[in-house]
């Protein structure tokens, strides 16, 4: 019931599911990792679904709905993960950053819109939060700073969801990501092919924010 809430509310936004079927496996120790049409507990990286993952416990325990969150996370990786890929290292950011967004959505859609809001503000101040010297946050190249991948899953769903979102609109930034999807699925993509889709929906250069970022 819980697959199909979330499926539900998915197929208002996503392209069409990428795996004809789907199977959906109880998490049993570490979890299952999710592959074509397989959803476990646990990204195609290793890190635990659903929450912020470097955040301090007594933050990551404030958040509601964690196995609705787990869940919503892991079905999101059948897009991103299996419907599209990383071609470099340096991509692997939006696999993070993207099913990130929409589980934040979908708990705010589906349980209470503050919860949802607040999952973009408890990642972007635990980010803000790190320790030692200001160093750049490079989504693409997060092995790079001190901040290690917690920009990706924590500042980057803020990054794009609350600063570009708001800067080219909703039609063009939701309309971008879903012909992205469609357009390569089963492929392997860039971020500057990311940043081409978002460029053509709104009309607007966009160098700048992604060198940024």
């Amino acid at each position: 019931l819980r697959t199909k809430r979330v499926l539900g509310y998915l197929g208002s936004w996503m392209t069409e599911l990428p795996s004809e079927e789907l199977d959906v496996l109880s998490p049993g120790g570490g979890g299952a990792l999710p592959s074509g049409g397989v959803v476990g507990f646990r990204n195609p990286y290793g890190l635990t679904a659903g929450t912020i993952a470097t955040l301090p416990s007594d933050r990551r325990k404030n958040l509601k709905h964690p196995n609705d969150a787990a869940l919503a996370d892991s079905l999101l990786h059948q897009w991103w993960g299996e419907g599209v890929r990383p071609a470099t290292r340096d991509d692997i950011w939006m696999m993070d950053t993207f099913p990130a967004i929409y589980t934040n959505m979908y708990i705010g859609a589906g349980f209470d819109i503050e919860e949802g809001v607040k999952r973009f503000e408890v990642g972007r101040e635990a980010w803000e939060a790190v320790k030692g010297p200001p160093m750049p946050a490079y989504l693409s190249r997060p092995w790079r700073t001190q901040h290690g991948r917690s920009a990706t899953l924590e500042y980057g769903p803020y990054v794009f969801q609350q600063m570009l979102r708001r800067r080219i609109g909703n039609q063009a930034y939701f309309g971008a990501i879903d012909l992205f999807l469609a357009d390569h699925a089963g492929q392997a993509v860039t971020t500057e092919q990311l940043q081409d889709y978002f460029e053509r929906a709104s009309g607007t250069e966009l160098s700048h924010f992604f060198d940024f970022w």
